[in-house]
């Protein structure tokens, strides 16, 4: 008799990227499961076992555990007792966004706190799937390279960051102090305290985004997915030189086969594409949404998306027209 399927395990977001924030952290500061449970001897008890299943956004969850006080220990158990603040700021305005329905318990979470940056391109990296939409003129910011984020800085940040800081350095950050990581260093130096640093801090986590993508595109594996509008392609070849230079960076990206392109034609009316990215981490899918210095994280599938993969043409068809828009010779189909 044939085993039955496997379900789709629905965790409840909060947990998810708290705990998933909550590993990086531990392990980036050299602390086993046994030493955080040890260093909790005497405020709270709490196993190896029960600490994995919290990293992993299963059995308690970090909400109950923050709710009950216990985030600052946590948080010097693992070596970063700064975190335990930002912890604090993501659940306050998760009660405050539950209670005035812009939230909805166990099913979204809006991540504004200091570092919600790290913790959303922790997710992206540790994704076994990553679907882009995009409804803009920008790429992803893992699909820029250097030079583009440094055009686009130039051109998009205010007048004031620009002066202070010209663009983002280049590079990938070194870990530092015994740290594991580069960004990990930073924000616990408390990057993210002022504008000005929160401005570098995202682009250090672009930077971060960028190179995990490209070693994820150079590899055999589940392919990233990038659905884009028709009118954006010749937006782009019609458009700004930075625009071009996009296109044509993005036409270069996609000849590798763990990228692949697809194109939501005109002729289907007005465009269903919207800005989101669905990663899938083990049995969890999330939908998430981008805003200023903020993301959304549902943990259900956004029927839209599910649209885009029935209504976009195939990637060989989508992949010669952002050929032809790369080299300024497509033409409207409508």
């Amino acid at each position: 008799m044939n085993a039955p399927p496997a379900q789709t395990q629905l965790l409840d977001p909060f947990d998810l990227v708290l705990g998933r924030h909550l590993n990086h952290l531990r392990e980036t500061h050299n602390r086993t499961l046994d030493t955080v449970s040890s260093a909790l001897t005497g405020h709270w008890t709490a196993t190896p076992h029960d600490l994995a299943r919290l990293e992993a956004g299963q059995g308690a969850g970090l909400r109950d555990v923050l709710d009950a006080g216990h985030g600052p220990v946590l948080a010097r158990a693992c070596g970063i007792g700064r975190a335990a603040a930002d912890w604090s700021t993501c659940l306050d305005e998760h009660r405050r966004d539950c209670a005035s329905g812009t939230a909805t318990p166990g099913i979204s979470f809006t991540d504004t706190a200091p570092g919600w940056a790290h913790r959303y391109q922790l997710l992206e990296q540790q994704a076994h799937e990553i679907v882009y939409a995009i409804n803009g003129d920008r790429l992803p910011a893992p699909l820029l390279d250097d030079s583009l984020r440094q055009r686009l800085w130039a051109s998009t940040a205010p007048t004031a960051l620009r002066q202070q800081h010209p663009g983002p350095r280049t590079g990938r950050l070194r870990a530092v102090s015994g740290i594991r990581c580069g960004l990990c260093q930073l924000y616990r130096e408390g990057l993210t305290d002022t504008r000005l640093g929160a401005a570098q801090w995202e682009r250090h986590v672009d930077q971060a985004r960028a190179a995990v993508l490209a070693d994820r595109i150079r590899r055999p594996g589940h392919p990233t997915v990038l659905f884009i509008n028709e009118m954006m392609l010749l937006t782009w070849t019609r458009g700004t030189e930075i625009h071009t230079q996009q296109l044509r960076h993005l036409a270069e990206l996609a000849t590798s086969p763990s990228l692949r392109v697809r194109v939501l034609p005109n002729d289907l009316g007005k465009p269903i594409i919207v800005d989101r990215t669905e990663l899938r981490i083990d049995t969890t899918v999330l939908t998430v949404t981008p805003a200023p210095r903020a993301v959304t994280y549902e943990a259900l599938t956004d029927r839209r998306m599910s649209a885009l993969r029935k209504l976009a043409l195939p990637v060989a068809e989508s992949m010669g027209m952002l050929q032809e828009a790369a080299a300024g010779t497509l033409e409207r189909s409508w």
